[in-house]
């Protein structure tokens, strides 16, 4: 989890600039993935914050104050409809499918509780160790932490019976038969939200999307298996969910970050995580 204001930024940056000004953006932690697409604003980021002035002060001082940016389009986002954890590579056959379908809550650990603040204490530290590696045992934790492990174990409860932290299953992009990563920038009446999103999830190839107030208003994302399927898409999206229209589009090239962490070219971790930061 990443604050409590996020923003997709495009940039658009002096020719030549593009690769070294995504390398230099990656490395800020609140810079949570960082994209090189082929188009004029060739950077796109996901910014987070804690607060709308933080968020305010990134993108109205930090940002265009950087060698060689010429332009700027940044779009708040308002709901994450469908994600990464959510998105199905389609690697297993159905009858394996529901042997790692969720498990039931343990009798000792409580179901959805009352909302809380992860950022704040005393899970603040969970988070920044939950963040790095989803994966750590409440022993772990509780190491990291320096704290009784009973009261890790209370706190650990709580926490994920809130319902604050998504936990994923990641995978480099470039091994998994699909290469391409297209952006889709679409405008659609606010009354049709719901059904296109709907519609949206039942596409194998649509890992993300996003609504933002102001025009465009949702952005889709797809992992393809060649640029000709991806075009099949935006015929499906023009022809299957109008009124809803496609304003641009953005073929990826590189992932530089993605949720912190520094990537390969080919999509592969390279092992290094930048800590967000507030």
């Amino acid at each position: 989890m990443y604050g409590n204001r996020l923003a997709i930024t495009e940039i658009a940056c002096d020719a030549g600039r593009v690769r070294s000004l995504a390398q230099e953006l990656a490395a800020w932690p609140p810079v949570v993935t960082a994209e090189i697409a082929a188009r004029e604003y060739g950077v796109v980021v996901t910014i987070a914050a804690l607060t709308q002035s933080d968020l305010a002060e990134i993108l109205l001082d930090r940002l265009p104050r950087l060698d060689g940016v010429t332009g700027m389009r940044s779009h708040l986002v308002g709901q994450f409809h469908l994600g990464g954890n959510q998105w199905r590579i389609g690697g297993l056959d159905p009858h394996s499918v529901p042997g790692i379908a969720e498990r039931p809550l343990p009798a000792d650990r409580p179901g959805r509780s009352t909302a809380v603040n992860p950022w704040a204490d005393p899970y603040r530290d969970l988070v920044d160790a939950l963040t790095e590696d989803g994966r750590r045992s409440a022993a772990d934790l509780a190491r990291i932490t320096g704290r009784p492990l009973s009261t890790t174990r209370r706190q650990l409860a709580h926490l994920l019976g809130s319902g604050a932290l998504t936990f994923r299953c990641d995978v480099a992009q470039g091994a998994t038969g699909f290469p391409v990563i297209v952006q889709w920038w679409c405008k659609v009446p606010v009354m049709q939200m719901a059904a296109s999103v709907a519609r949206l999830r039942a596409e194998s190839s649509v890992r993300q999307v996003v609504s933002m107030p102001g025009s465009p208003n949702l952005l889709v994302s797809t992992w393809n298996r060649s640029v000709a399927e991806a075009m099949r898409i935006q015929e499906t999206l023009e022809r299957e969910l109008a009124p809803l229209v496609v304003v641009d589009s953005a073929v990826i090239l590189h992932q530089v970050k993605r949720l912190g962490w520094l990537l390969e070219s080919d999509g592969r971790n390279t092992g290094t995580f930048v800590r967000y930061e507030t």
